[in-house]
């Protein structure tokens, strides 16, 4: 293709399109699957993906955290000063320190992912959606996720990266959306509040609060543990609803935030600088009031003895202002592991969680860092899963990522789904009939159609998305075959349910730490580097897998590499306390 007069495609979205033109597309995500009949008349080509090398990763990753460190100062300082506040810096790393990361990290995907096409090819126009500021800026970090899957989204994102980096300069149109029906509010599904949590019980149950009894929210325990924990401390059971904040009646103010930025720039001219106070969710600025006054409106305890949680640190504003209050009056704040990745993943050094946060229990291990205290899998804790020795063959499926991370994971995403066509090609076929494909709710609207590319590879294939619960399912089968190095995998080698795993790029995911923990797993044949390795092992061992997995090198390998990364505990309780206790000065 001669590269004279390229026109630039960045999103799904075909009003962007040229059709008459040559066409590069910037990646993958341009290319819905269904609409296949229509992109393959075109005359164009697939920019190459950004960033999937490991040398890139690791150099980008750097990038990443030195830029989150130095945008946090000035973003503090300008955010002291507009709400008339002084809170630490570490009260506001609680607060934005998820978002800022993932800000970040889709800044500098979108950034050089421009630059490298805009070198490659000789781009002389392409087409962009430009949202009102009420479309486009988001309300809260979730609400930044779930906008990120959307196309008009992408496209103004795009747009503004462009307008914002010198050395991108070539014709732009617009198509200007000032009023769109693509973003969404995250309101808290009120079917699942009266079925599940707004019975009388529940509700007389959270007006018994003492003002500086623990606060226990999403601990990740089983209900009844998490239950048997309160009452350990001699409290009436509490189940919190997710009191999360949206700020959906506040609209952006455009004049406050470009007054923001010219403040920010003072202290550095960049593409971040230039942008992150667009792109702040409305909850930290124009709605913060509103923030404040909901955490005053709780009913929880005003001087909590400590809090702990496993999972609203996130993306509950409203917890995380709380939370955040509490800890600069003297409260201990507790997180624990949420998932995998904790410990392992060399892409993740330190999460938010972990370094905000007084202490971090995770699922076993443990590092330099003494508020790091190793615990359990608070997931399974107390369970006991006996499965079907002659039941399905179940296999996780890895689901399509969004645009978050620096690197392009819609071609990382193409590349492990090659790898599953072919691991499921090259079963036998007793354990084809057997096999279940249980896709990630996600998989039910993304761009990616996973179940009809299954369908299309393999008409017989059996699907779900996540209908029946994973115990249920672990039940129902004598063998999880886990896609990718997931939470999953933890949860279910800690329940010793016969797992077996694979992947693609080997280990470079992982630290040198885990390295040895997960080479023991790869020499027992549990985990895999290949399709054609898994299948094998898989046809091999089919007809009776229990054997296969209480072979002593096979149990010896599993508690090894649980005893690291998946411990769990026969009084989990008490256990829990114990390290509660040595951390809060219990009495």
């Amino acid at each position: 293709m001669s590269t004279e007069g390229i026109f630039l495609i960045t999103t799904a979205d075909e009003r962007t399109w040229d059709v008459n033109r040559k066409i590069v597309f910037l990646g993958g995500w341009c290319l819905r699957h269904d609409r296949k009949n229509t992109w393959n008349q075109l005359n164009s080509e697939i920019a190459p993906p950004y960033g999937l090398e490991l040398n890139v990763k690791l150099k980008n990753q750097d990038l990443s955290e030195s830029m989150q460190s130095s945008l946090l100062p000035s973003i503090v300082k300008v955010l002291n000063n507009e709400h008339n506040t002084n809170h630490s810096l570490n009260f506001w790393k609680i607060m934005i320190g998820h978002w800022l990361k993932y800000f970040v990290d889709i800044i500098i995907n979108r950034y050089h992912t421009l630059i490298q096409v805009n070198k490659q090819f000789n781009i002389t126009g392409s087409k962009f959606i430009e949202l009102s500021a009420s479309s486009f800026i988001p309300t809260n970090t979730l609400d930044m996720l779930n906008l990120l899957k959307l196309d008009a989204w992408n496209s103004t994102l795009d747009l503004r990266v462009i307008q914002n980096t010198d050395e991108l300069k070539f014709s732009t149109t617009l198509i200007s959306e000032l009023t769109s029906n693509s973003k969404t509010f995250h309101k808290v599904d009120q079917k699942h509040i009266e079925i599940d949590i707004s019975s009388c019980i529940k509700q007389l149950c959270n007006f018994f609060v003492r003002s500086s009894e623990p606060f226990i929210i999403s601990s990740y325990l089983p209900m009844w543990q998490e239950i048997k924990l309160q009452l350990s401390y001699g409290q009436v059971p509490k189940f919190w609803r997710n009191s999360q904040h949206h700020s959906e009646n506040v609209d952006p103010d455009v004049l406050l935030r470009k007054r923001l930025t010219e403040q920010i720039l003072l202290d550095e001219d960049n593409v971040f600088t230039r942008l992150v106070f667009e792109l702040m969710p409305i909850c930290f600025l124009e709605g913060f009031a509103n923030l404040s006054s909901q955490v005053k409106n709780t009913n929880w305890p005003r001087k909590p003895k400590f809090i702990f949680t496993s999972n609203d640190f996130a993306f509950n504003e409203t917890f995380k202002l709380y939370s955040a209050l509490c800890q600069e009056r003297g409260t201990k704040y507790f997180v624990g592991q949420h998932g995998n990745n904790y410990g392992t993943n060399r892409f993740l050094v330190t999460k938010v969680e972990e370094s905000t946060s007084d202490y971090f229990l995770t699922w076993g291990w443990q590092n330099q860092n003494e508020s790091t205290l190793p615990a359990y899998v608070f997931k399974v804790a107390g369970l006991r899963v006996e499965n079907d020795k002659k039941g399905d063959l179940l296999l996780l499926e890895y689901p399509y990522a969004d645009r978050l991370t620096t690197w392009d994971t819609d071609r990382e995403h193409q590349i492990y789904f090659d790898n599953l066509l072919l691991f499921i090609g090259l079963l036998d076929e007793k354990p084809f009939k057997h096999l279940k494909v249980r896709l990630r709710y996600e998989s039910a609207t993304d761009s990616f159609n996973s179940k009809q590319r299954l369908i299309e590879s393999f008409p017989a294939i059996r699907i779900e998305y996540w209908e029946q619960p994973i115990l249920q399912q672990y039940k129902n089968s004598r063998l999880a075959i886990f896609s990718y190095d997931s939470t999953g995998i933890l949860e279910s080698l800690a329940l010793n349910i016969p797992t077996i795993a694979f992947w693609q790029n080997g280990f470079d995911h992982l630290n040198e730490t885990a390295k040895k923990h997960y080479q023991l797993m790869v020499d027992a044949g549990i985990f895999h580097l290949s399709p054609e390795s898994i299948a094998e092992t898989i046809n091999t061992i089919w007809e009776d897998v229990d054997s296969w997995w209480r072979q002593d090198s096979i149990q010896f390998a599993r508690k090894t590499f649980c005893e690291q990364y998946a411990r769990t505990s026969r009084r989990p309780i008490r256990d829990l306390r114990k390290l509660l206790k040595e951390t809060t000065y219990e009495d």
